[in-house]
């Protein structure tokens, strides 16, 4: 509770929470106010009573469940309505916004999948999913949104030419740029609804066109870095793990160097990443750690260090120290500090 919010009675309570969810949900902070055509639309929300049915008619109880997360997807033919869209477009279609969407989220991901439940094969072809957790005890629908925003907000950035999303590795380039190609040839538009009641994220042939642009430009860039890689060396160095990422397609990690600071990305060997366990695990294992990385150093023309093709890795692990076994009692010769100090005077200035 904080600002106006001091007090409230128990029987009062779901109503907060209703307030409090609904305000999380649809801050303008996952694109809301991107996706609304006015500025009196996208403020809508912030002054409109919302009645969530299952929580302000709800006992306390009741505060615990939550609603399940969906998305809708609506392909529409670049021949019109009327006509009929193929199966092969439309089919990968769904299958690329999907394995986008599970991308998005990162290695929390894997806990959740996307399960179909309503599509109408007439043309256009509206599909809607929901998200259901695999793992038991695991709640599908925090995952689900993270999911959802920040897939909204990379559409966004690929379509306006902005900062590419750095989840987005080679695999997930490639199902972005296959999904905005084909809304270009035999798909007109392609509308999909991340949340429920708010206006859909629409991409035309003109903004897909605009993504394949930037997606091939981003590509190019990404050449001219790697080719920049012009001298390596083997060898380690000690860095703190940040997160888990991945490198064209290959497991890898992101790291703070110990001396500098720089950023680096550490790609793991084929064996090395086997024997590291469920890439999933990695984030919870070394978050924050300090480790050893020895591998193939690779270095850019201006002498920084780039990246690594890592080997082998270790865990430093910080040891308390007791003061008695770094102290040195015999260092000042016995001398009391003061005494000791007054010889060095002495010494110095006669």
């Amino acid at each position: 509770m904080k600002g106006i919010y001091q007090h409230c009675a128990e029987k009062h309570l779901h109503r907060y929470v209703a307030e409090f969810d609904f305000r999380y949900n649809h801050r303008i902070a996952l694109g809301g106010e991107r996706w609304c055509s006015n500025r009196s639309s996208a403020s809508w929300y912030r002054r409109k009573a919302v009645d969530v049915p299952w929580l302000t008619r709800g006992a306390v109880r009741n505060v615990t469940k939550t609603s399940p997360e969906r998305v809708t997807v609506t392909i529409r033919s670049s021949a019109g309505d009327n006509e009929l869209l193929t199966v092969a477009d439309a089919m990968r279609q769904i299958l690329d916004f999907f394995e986008l969407l599970a991308s998005a989220g990162g290695s929390d991901s894997q806990s959740v999948t996307w399960q179909l439940v309503e599509i109408s094969m007439k043309s256009p072809l509206r599909a809607t999913a929901q998200a259901v957790s695999k793992i038991p005890g695991v709640l599908a629908e925090p995952i689900a949104r993270r999911e959802k925003a920040a897939l909204a907000r990379s559409i966004h950035q690929v379509v306006n030419s902005e900062e590419f999303p750095d989840w987005m590795d080679l695999r997930s380039r490639e199902s972005a740029k296959s999904l905005f190609e084909r809304n270009t040839n035999g798909i007109g538009r392609t509308d999909i609804e991340f949340y429920e009641g708010s206006p859909p994220t629409i991409i035309s042939q003109k903004t897909a066109r605009d993504a394949v642009s930037h997606i091939e430009r981003f590509e190019e860039e990404q050449k001219v870095k790697i080719e920049d890689l012009s001298r390596s060396e083997y060898g380690s160095i000690e860095a703190v793990m940040m997160d888990v990422t991945s490198h064209y397609g290959r497991p890898a990690i992101r790291v703070r160097e110990w001396t500098t600071v720089d950023i680096l990305v550490c790609v793991f060997s084929t064996e090395l990443a086997q024997a590291s366990g469920p890439q999933h695990t990695w984030s919870e294992a070394w978050s924050n750690r300090r480790l050893l990385l020895t591998g193939t150093l690779q270095f850019r023309k201006d002498g920084h260090l780039a990246q690594i093709r890592l080997d082998a890795f270790e865990v430093i692990d910080a040891k308390s120290l007791k003061f008695e076994d770094v102290a040195q009692p015999g260092f000042t010769g016995w001398l009391s500090p003061r005494d000791y100090i007054e010889s060095w005077w002495e010494a110095d200035f006669g």
